[in-house]
């Protein structure tokens, strides 16, 4: 039933609605005739997690009156709070008190909220508790909002959003719901000082330097005996082999914003060179690609973006994720990276079926600097859409 019901309801990518406390109140729902009360101590994030949209929804379908009594004490969204300190219980997880309330001969949902402050102790709640009377309380009515919020409204249409990206769906094309297939993170070396310069002649002389020492650790099985003139990581320790050095592989790359370096791409010399970046830019890393760059959850920094032509190392504008405009077969040959939903979105919406292409998406997501460049054929792409980083 919860499935019927809790997540069907729901919006969100991934659901915890099966947690024992859900599950407890699906069964309680479940058996409760026309009139009757639930009430329920638990943990407090069906009050306003995405996740629990779903969940909200339903009980506002289900009950006549709903009242929350929030008692707060939730030491991972508030690190400033101290679980033994300010929960009731003393534990991480904050915590509400429900009452939910059905009445055959009421009509709608009326949903009645109130809150203890967040700063105040488990002792002063128990006191509240002890002291006080439901009937006597200051309750705040609650007026949902189209998406099943209950508190911190906002105004917006964040849900209709159209999704750039779903992390973990890449290379799902047939479960795509998102406007990029692959996503994967930039190239990261983890031995900048060694595979980048801005001459090829040292980048050549530091790189024959590496192998020729590398090599010569071969026979070489315990760490502690390794060469640490040369910088190792788990995975090269992992390879003792024999490299040799091909001036086929030094290629540029773009290393910071406006700044380009040459770049040794032997794969095994760089700690996360994966076949995700051979996807994006050809076995070679030269083959033609526009690639957005968008900084990675959790961010350091105010977000930004920043397109470019070709590679990029994974800190061009800190810890990059990358949104290829294109992607590379095994065999060479290139496929849209924009998926057909997104086509269809956008096509939609707009109502031109023909006339708007994959590459028009790419660049009306980051405009180029030119607005005559080819790839922008149709200016009727006016800013109206917008995206959602999901």
């Amino acid at each position: 039933m919860i499935r019927s019901s809790y997540i069907r309801l729901s919006t969100a990518q991934k659901t915890k609605v099966y947690d024992m406390y859900a599950r407890f109140f699906r069964w309680a729902s479940e058996r409760m005739h026309d009139d009757g009360v639930l009430a329920f101590v638990t943990n407090r994030s069906f009050v306003e997690s995405r996740t629990f949209d779903g969940f909200r929804k339903a009980v506002a379908e289900e009950f006549n009156e709903i009242y929350v009594v929030d008692l707060g004490g939730d030491v991972r969204a508030n690190p400033k709070l101290s679980g033994t300190k300010h929960n009731i219980f003393g534990i991480q997880t904050g915590v509400a008190i429900s009452f939910m309330v059905k009445r055959r001969k009421q009509k709608g949902c009326k949903i009645f909220y109130t809150r203890r402050d967040e700063y105040d102790t488990a002792e002063d709640k128990l006191s509240f508790l002890g002291s006080s009377r439901l009937s006597g309380l200051s309750f705040e009515r609650i007026e949902p909002d189209k998406q099943g919020n209950w508190i911190n409204l906002a105004e917006n249409d964040w849900e209709r959003s159209v999704p750039l990206v779903i992390e973990g769906s890449q290379g799902r094309r047939n479960r795509k719901t998102s406007v990029f297939d692959l996503s994967p993170n930039s190239i990261k070396t983890n031995r900048d000082d060694w595979v980048y310069d801005f001459s090829r002649a040292e980048i050549e002389r530091k790189c024959r330097f590496f192998i020729d020492r590398f090599n010569a650790q071969g026979s070489v099985r315990d760490n502690s005996q390794l060469d640490y003139s040369i910088k190792w990581s788990s995975s090269l320790k992992a390879s003792l082999g024999q490299l040799c050095f091909d001036p086929g592989l030094v290629i540029r790359s773009h290393w910071r914003p406006f700044v380009s370096r040459f770049y040794y791409s032997e794969k095994g010399m760089s700690d996360r060179l994966t076949e995700n970046h051979f996807k994006m830019y050809g076995r070679s890393l030269r083959s033609f690609n526009f690639v957005i760059a968008i900084q990675a959850a959790p961010l350091a920094k105010p977000f930004s973006a920043f397109a470019v032509e070709g590679a990029m190392d994974y800190h061009l504008i800190g810890d990059a994720v990358c949104l290829p405009l294109y992607c590379y077969t095994s065999t060479g040959e290139r496929v849209d990276n924009i998926t057909d939903w997104g086509l269809k979105q956008f096509r939609d919406h707009y109502g031109k079926a023909e006339k708007i292409t994959k590459e028009d998406i790419f660049h009306y997501i980051y405009p180029p600097r030119r607005r005559t460049r080819e790839a922008v054929r149709d200016s009727s792409l006016v800013d109206n859409t917008r995206f959602l980083l999901a």
